[in-house]
């Protein structure tokens, strides 16, 4: 399986390239053709530290030339709705990071295009595949019971002379895919906010879920810290959870308590499958790996379609523009 990477910047540096560098490195079968960014230099460092063959500057010329199995394109978001269409009218299963586009309608052109053109796409939206999220949403699976409530805080460090909503949109998304369905109400309270230069709000969201889970969100883009934290409650158990999302975190955390006894459980036992590196603890070698056997396999996507973002977009673009309330349609 030949595979291309389109945008060597910093972000695919961190976390994209070493993702598949490891998988090709356990999987014989995987050639890392070619790599693309604007600057030859940067792609050409980039080639030489992960494993590609050769490196470009135009990812046009590049798809002509190596005709890949899949693409990976990691741009700005102002980019990636362009990209990736044009990426899947040329015949190519991708992925992409998330956002997929800055507005849900952009989401919806993406998902036209892959299915015109009968090709896979994954959304890396990397908390779903975290180990420790993986493994709260078995264990609810494998109990067989409903999720009650779930509480999420997303705290960032001087974060608040910007639009919020691109950074929030990535615990959006989480609480609903923790949740196993789409939000079917959510009402916005906004608390303006100054510290020194910092201007913003703080930004709370609470509702429910179209399965009756109670849902609560906060995001303090004027915190002391990086940091995020979500915990999901059944009636028999409760999971605390510290995401790993910084590279200054080890492996996260999780307290299980259950009938009101805790649990241990070591990131070690989460870990078999991942590894112990901050790409694996984070979700990203996950959903690369994950997305690569199933293309392997000749199956379906299952994981991170791209209709499953639509509504995470379209919260978040609530949150933009300072919206009160949100109600299905």
């Amino acid at each position: 399986m030949k595979i291309c990477m389109i945008g060597c910047g910093n972000h695919s540096t961190f976390v994209h390239g070493p993702s598949y560098k490891k998988y090709a490195a356990l999987h014989k079968n995987i050639e890392l053709a070619a790599c693309c960014d604007l600057s030859p230099e940067t792609a050409a460092q980039y080639a030489k530290e992960f494993g590609f063959a050769r490196s470009y500057s135009n990812y046009m010329e590049m798809l002509d030339a190596e005709k890949p199995d899949m693409v990976c394109i990691i741009l700005p978001i102002t980019l990636t709705e362009k990209v990736a269409i044009e990426v899947l009218e040329a015949g190519y299963n991708c992925i992409i990071e998330k956002p997929p586009a800055l507005t849900p309608e952009g989401v919806l052109n993406i998902k036209a295009a892959q299915e015109k053109a009968q090709k896979q796409l994954r959304v890396c939206f990397n908390r779903r595949y975290m180990p420790l999220v993986r493994y709260v949403i078995g264990e609810i699976a494998k109990a067989g019971e409903s999720i009650q409530a779930i509480h999420y805080e997303m705290h960032r460090y001087r974060r608040g002379c910007e639009d919020f909503s691109s950074t929030a949109i990535h615990g959006i998304d989480l609480v609903k895919h923790v949740a196993g369905a789409e939000y079917a109400n959510l009402r916005f309270d906004y608390y303006p906010i100054e510290n020194n230069d910092q201007k913003g709000s703080h930004i709370y969201l609470s509702g429910q879920s179209e399965k009756g889970t109670a849902l609560r969100l906060a995001f303090i883009p004027l915190s002391a810290a990086d940091r995020e934290c979500i915990s999901v409650h059944t009636p028999s158990t409760s999971y605390f959870v510290e995401l790993p999302v910084t590279k200054y975190d080890r492996d996260g955390m999780i307290r299980v308590i259950k009938n009101g006894t805790e649990a241990e459980v070591s990131y070690a036992q989460l870990a078999a499958n991942d590894g112990e590196e901050y790409f694996a603890r984070n979700g990203f070698y996950n959903c690369t790996a994950s997305f690569l056997d199933a293309l392997t396999a000749g199956e379906d996507n299952r994981e991170g379609l791209i209709a499953s973002t639509v509504q995470s977009v379209e919260v978040a673009q609530c949150v933009s523009r300072q919206q009160p309330v949100y109600v299905l349609s």
